[in-house]
């Protein structure tokens, strides 16, 4: 079976990072082959900020960038994934017609459906679903940060709905994992061959706690 090669191009914060890495662990090798150069790849992913005004335009900006590729390159699907459409779904149907499909900040578990039903030729553009996926020590993830390092996201998401913050709304109501859950990841990932490589984990995000003892935002709560 021919393997469809995918580049995945990832902005904003280390937690995009983490759901881009996410997103490459869910596309089965057998079917998918993951290539750094945009130029070669026949589905090519933008993992977007939303957070402020200057990081909505460095996405879009590189939206319309790599959709050059369809022109000029091998690109047969682009997706548009993240904050970006998770907070402008219905705005970026209708002004990037270059875009493919848009997916939000807890689609990546169906990437591997969705970019399946657009091969197959599927018309659906806009499939972004509510904020509510954390990963846990099961989820597969590919590795893209320095050898050395490596990110665990210990929470998704706010307790506090602050009417000037918009991280509920790009990433949930507060879901935090258990301790039991994060101290198993640093072994699932052993297991998986990157033992040796790694000697620090940073956490995200730095929390602090409400009265019901949730995580909030960092950024806007503060202390």
């Amino acid at each position: 079976m021919k393997k469809h090669t995918v580049s995945l191009v990832s902005l904003g914060c280390p937690k995009n990072l983490v759901d881009a890495e996410v997103m490459l662990g869910h596309l089965p090798p057998d079917r998918y082959e993951i290539v750094t150069d945009e130029a070669q790849a026949e589905i090519i992913i933008v993992n977007t900020c939303a957070f402020i005004q200057d990081a909505q335009e460095e996405s879009v900006d590189t939206i319309l960038e790599v959709a050059d590729y369809k022109k000029n390159g091998n690109c047969r699907l682009l997706v548009v994934s993240g904050c970006l459409p998770q907070r402008y779904r219905e705005e970026l149907e209708r002004e990037l017609p270059e875009v493919d499909l848009f997916v939000g900040t807890a689609d990546a578990p169906r990437m591997v459906t969705l970019l399946e039903e657009k091969i197959a030729g599927s018309d659906l553009r806009q499939a972004v679903s509510d904020p509510s996926f954390l990963y846990d020590h099961t989820t597969p993830r590919v590795k893209s940060s320095p050898f050395y390092s490596t990110y665990i996201k210990i929470a998704e998401g706010c307790a506090n709905h602050c009417s000037y913050c918009i991280i509920p709304r790009l990433r949930g109501t507060c879901d935090r994992a258990p301790s039991t859950r994060l101290l198993r990841r640093p072994g699932a990932w052993c297991r998986r061959g990157w033992q040796r490589s790694i000697s620090s984990l940073r956490i995200l995000p730095p929390t602090v706690r409400t009265a019901a003892t949730a995580p909030t935002c960092p950024i806007c709560c503060g202390p």
